[in-house]
């Protein structure tokens, strides 16, 4: 799934991330793996809080987009996220 979170300034909240393959880091929207017989929304919700720090009041589904249709079943939902409240690095960090 993928976090759309927007602050209350229009700001986007943003992670850096480094992918190896390229060798290089990434600013990218937060985002993760969606668990088997797990609901999506909730998938989001914790990935909002691990990866950024965030939790939302707003929770708004935009769409689901299957990325790779030629070779994968890979399916990205889209999530936009408002009412954002910083709670602090994530524990496991």
């Amino acid at each position: 799934m993928v976090i759309i979170p927007l602050l209350d300034n229009g700001d986007l909240v943003l992670e850096r991330q480094h992918r190896y393959p390229l060798h290089q880091d990434f600013y990218e929207l937060p985002a993760g793996k969606i668990d088997p017989d797990v609901d999506p929304l909730l998938c989001a919700q914790r990935e909002l809080l691990e990866e950024t720090g965030y939790i939302a009041t707003s929770w708004s589904y935009l769409t689901t987009l299957h990325s790779c249709i030629g070779y994968s079943n890979e399916k990205l939902v889209y999530y936009l996220v408002e009412g954002l409240d910083f709670q602090g690095a994530y524990p496991g960090w």
